[in-house]
């Protein structure tokens, strides 16, 4: 018998559609960031390719139906690169990680919030404002242990910033 748990990440309205991805993305934090195989964050003609080859269907959730979906996906993608970008003339700051998270939940992306939350626990640290670094390295923390479980190792990193963030590597490192 195949079961499925699906984890409300957010309100979900009377009538509102619960769509699943197929496919979690593979993403780390450890510089630099990667992603690799198919994943909610990649243009709709390859998770749609990904879906006939493993799947032998076409999805046709609001995400893959949308004309802005792929330009959202870019800038993300954009946003990403540049929050992952420790070079003195990074662009990377907690307006760009805002920006990150803001479209997360405009795409719909609720369930893979990690990694925004990552990036913004990162910029924020990286500026020296303590409280809201935390603050994204508790939603990091808890959005992995949702989604990928204690064995990942993307849990370690939020652990390990939220055990001593004045001794984390990030900590104050744009000023």
């Amino acid at each position: 018998m195949l079961s499925h748990t699906v984890r409300a990440t957010r309100d979900i309205v009377e009538g509102e559609e619960i769509t699943i991805s197929c496919k979690p993305p593979t993403t780390s934090f450890i510089p630099p960031l990667t992603m690799t195989d198919t994943s909610p964050l990649d243009p709709t003609p390859q998770r749609q390719a990904h879906l006939q080859s493993g799947f032998h269907f076409t999805c046709t959730c609001s995400r893959c139906t949308s004309p802005t979906s792929d330009t959202t996906l870019s800038r993300i993608h954009a946003l990403q690169s540049h929050l992952n970008d420790w070079s003195s003339s990074s662009p990377g700051s907690p307006a760009l990680a805002e920006e990150l998270l803001q479209l997360h939940r405009d795409e719909g992306l609720e369930g893979f919030m990690d990694v925004a939350y990552g990036f913004a626990a990162l910029s924020y640290s990286a500026a020296g404002d303590a409280d809201m670094a935390v603050l994204y390295a508790e939603k990091a923390r808890e959005a992995v242990l949702m989604k990928d479980g204690v064995w990942s190792e993307n849990l370690r990193i939020w652990e390990e910033m939220l055990g001593n963030l004045g001794a984390h590597w990030s900590w104050k490192w744009k000023m």
